[in-house]
């Protein structure tokens, strides 16, 4: 009930019933303000009458009072003045006492002096004598009573008005029949529901077509509305072609229609380009996923491979080193032992004068003692060109290791830029690319450390073989000398002075010698450490390749993945 009375039609509809209440309520209230204007003007004029027979009351009075007369010829005169008088028509003044008893009467002189009258009541029982004076005395003065007209015995409303002179003990009015008024007003209240009941036809018939328009018209856009708020945007919106505000906002709902039909149209047209857009997204990393594991794959997996010929080169490395210290702990025994046979050569020397015999048997032992000496000096000579040689494919191995590592730095510093530019997608990728370039510089400087300690086993192999060459000279001279002593014995002074410098010669040339291994021993030590820490290093290489291997694997497995 209440979802209709809030309807359009329905607030039109009260609105006409509003206005037809404001017409007959209008009209009524025009039909009662006129009545009571004339009642008003009726009770001014009655007034008016009694009030000028109140004056000639007091003239006859006053008259008296200075003797022209008796108050009874007052009285008397004053009562056939105002029993003479007339307006309206046949309208007449009459006077009672306060007892109700009448003093005269302007139509009925056969009340005087009686009290006919004093409890009279009319048709509503009101006591109208009584009444008067009552009302008088109050000094209103007005009452209102039914009463027949003269010769008649239907009642009539008739307004009546009164005045109390008290000099006299008098009340005297007169009263007008006022059913004139109540005519006019039944007249005016006729012609007033008259006109509000034409205007309802009026209304009526205007006001049902303008609803039933206004209504048809809302409904249908309600509709239409309707369905396409549920998606229909084929609804058909009726009233586009009216002029008035329906007409409006039925061309403002298709208006609507049609923004809702491009607004779905983009809306797919969207869907679809954003269905593209991941397709070429998905294909592009799916192309640059395959590149990055075709290109980094293929470097870590280099990486591997060298760490693992790096790993078998310092195994050698390790086993040249092991074998060149027992080859110089050999040769230093072999020093000590030429040493103490210089040193013996030169006990001969000393003893000279004592014994040639002994002297010639020690020549003889220290030729012999020197050529062992040259023997294993020559071999000692081999085997650090040996070891110069391990040495120096060393270099050329760590030099291929730092390219790789110097390539897998630009790699990865290549594909830590393309996972910037990738945005959110490429963290996972840059975070694989920062570990490649970590384990990268990492390599790159085991690769420094290897280089450094081979450059230093170098650098103690070519001080071992420049020893090694004073040594041969030394034990050479030896060898000579020993000879120089066998061809000519009995050039003994001589000869003796040439053995005990050459002897001092071989001594020092002995010590250098033995100085010399004992350094060789110290730096084949330190090439064995050497090799040790690159096939750790080349292991540590190799784990983290692998594990680099299996970071890119899995990174190409997320990106394929989407």
């Amino acid at each position: 009930m209440f979802n209709k009375l809030n309807s359009i039609k329905a607030k039109l509809l009260i609105l006409q019933g509003l206005f037809l209440a404001t017409i007959l309520v209008a009209g009524i209230w025009s039909a009662t303000s006129k009545r009571e204007t004339m009642v008003e003007g009726y009770r001014k004029s009655i007034e008016a009458v009694v009030q000028t027979s109140l004056s000639i009351m007091k003239s006859y009075d006053e008259r008296a009072a200075k003797g022209e007369f008796s108050r009874e010829e007052a009285q008397t005169r004053a009562k056939a003045t105002l029993r003479a008088l007339r307006f309206f028509g046949n309208e007449y003044m009459f006077g009672y006492e306060f007892d109700g008893t009448n003093v005269f009467h302007g139509v009925r002189p056969d009340l005087d002096g009686t009290r006919k009258l004093a409890d009279f009541k009319d048709s509503n029982g009101v006591l109208v004598i009584r009444g008067l004076i009552d009302s008088a005395r109050s000094g209103d003065g007005t009452l209102v009573y039914n009463f027949p007209k003269a010769g008649g015995t239907e009642p009539f409303p008739k307004l009546a008005y009164a005045a109390i002179y008290e000099p006299w003990g008098w009340m005297i009015g007169t009263g007008v029949y006022i059913d004139d008024v109540d005519t006019a007003f039944r007249s005016t209240l006729i012609n007033t529901l008259a006109a509000t009941l034409a205007a309802a036809l009026l209304l009526g018939l205007f006001g049902f077509r303008l609803v039933s328009r206004i209504g048809k018209g809302l409904d249908g856009i309600a509709s239409a509305t309707g369905r396409i708020a549920k998606g229909d945007l084929g609804a058909q919106v009726a009233g586009t072609d009216r002029t008035d505000e329906v007409g409006a906002l039925a061309r403002s709902v298709e208006t609507l229609r049609l923004s809702a039909i491009e607004a779905e149209d983009l809306r797919r047209r969207h869907a679809a380009l954003e269905r593209e857009a991941d397709e070429a997204r998905r294909a592009t990393m799916k192309r640059l996923a395959d590149e990055f594991e075709s290109t980094v794959g293929a470097l870590v997996r280099s990486v591997a491979e060298s760490a693992g010929q790096l790993t078998h080169t310092s195994g050698a490395m390790s086993s040249g080193a092991e074998q060149t210290t027992r080859l110089m702990n050999g040769a230093a025994r072999a020093a000590g032992t030429t040493s103490g046979n210089v040193q013996a050569v030169a006990g001969a020397t000393e003893e000279l004068a004592a014994s040639i015999r002994e002297i010639a048997q020690q020549i003889a032992e220290s030729t012999t003692g020197s050529a062992r000496a040259v023997e294993d000096v020559r071999r000692t000579y081999a085997l650090i060109e040996q070891l110069d040689s391990v040495a120096r494919r060393t270099v050329e191995v760590v030099d291929l290791i730092r390219s790789i590592a110097e390539q897998t730095n630009l790699l990865a510093l290549n594909a830590t830029i393309e996972a910037a530019r990738a945005g959110e997608a490429g963290k996972g990728f840059a975070v694989v690319a920062s570990e490649v370039k970590n384990l990268a510089n990492q390599t790159a400087k085991a690769t420094d450390d290897v280089q450094a300690q081979i450059a230093a086993m170098t650098d103690a192999t070519s001080s071992v073989v420049e020893a090694m060459r004073g040594v041969g000279g030394a034990i050479e001279t030896v060898n000579s000398v020993a000879s120089s002593i066998s061809a000519a014995i009995e050039e003994q002074g001589a000869a003796t002075r040439d053995i005990s410098r050459n002897v001092n010669e071989a001594a020092q040339g002995v010590s250098s010698v033995s100085d010399s291994l004992n350094m060789v021993c110290s730096h084949a030590t330190a090439t064995g450490q050497a090799s040790v820490e690159v096939a750790a290093a080349a292991r540590a290489v190799g784990e983290r390749a692998d594990r680099m291997l299996g970071e890119v694997s899995a990174f190409v497995a997320r990106i394929r993945q989407g």
